[in-house]
């Protein structure tokens, strides 16, 4: 008997239950190749589930490049640099009122 994590499957002609290799199933899922239950039946993930990933994919680097973006911004402000001009104020809250209304105001 094999210890290994497998990812459980079903094939959906006959119902038996078996298990591929987790790397095997992720490269099933983005090629839409063929693969077959113990009984031979053919098994296929569809196109839409490669691109339903790919979105996914694209969707959580944006959202990383986002929060990248976020943490530097919160960094500088925190240090007192000003978002606009990227210059270093004792007061920063009066620079951007001052300075920058729209910006305080939360348009830019």
């Amino acid at each position: 008997m094999c210890n290994e994590n497998l990812t459980e499957m079903k094939c959906i002609k006959c119902a038996t239950k078996f298990g591929i290799d987790p790397i095997l199933n992720k490269n099933l899922l983005r090629s839409g190749r063929t693969f077959y239950c113990p009984n031979g039946h053919g098994q296929v993930y569809s196109k839409p589930i490669e691109k339903k990933v790919t979105e996914l994919e694209n969707k959580l680097n944006k959202k990383n490049r986002q929060l990248a973006k976020m943490s530097r911004e919160l960094s500088n402000l925190k240090s007192g640099t000003c978002p606009k001009c990227f210059k270093k104020f004792v007061n920063l809250q009066k620079h951007i009122t001052n300075k920058h209304p729209k910006y305080s105001k939360g348009v830019a």
